[in-house]
């Protein structure tokens, strides 16, 4: 999502569901679906506690299509809280 008259690269976030949350050692691995494309996303380094994470929670996922020499449509998906708290990341390239 880069503009075209600006070279600006776009962001947006939208609401997801947490399905799953796994404790492992020193991170928590969630799975989230997002709540308008029903795609589902793993996240496998989530710190621990706080902020606390159960299944059906509602968070933030967002999505920024990345300027670099990748495959096209990879982006970068974050999931936060729904006040701003960046939990993970990960790279997502199109199937």
């Amino acid at each position: 999502m880069i503009s075209e008259k600006s070279g600006e690269v776009k962001k947006y976030k939208r609401k997801c569901v947490v399905l799953n949350v796994f404790e492992a050692k020193a991170w928590r691995n969630v799975a989230v679906r997002d709540s308008k494309t029903e795609e589902k996303y793993f996240f496998g380094k989530v710190k621990q506690a706080p902020p606390e994470i159960n299944e059906g929670d509602e968070l933030y996922i967002g999505y920024e299509e990345l300027p670099y020499d990748l495959p096209d449509g990879s982006s970068k998906i974050v999931l936060m809280t729904l006040d701003g708290l960046l939990l993970d990341w990960a790279m997502i390239t199109p199937h």
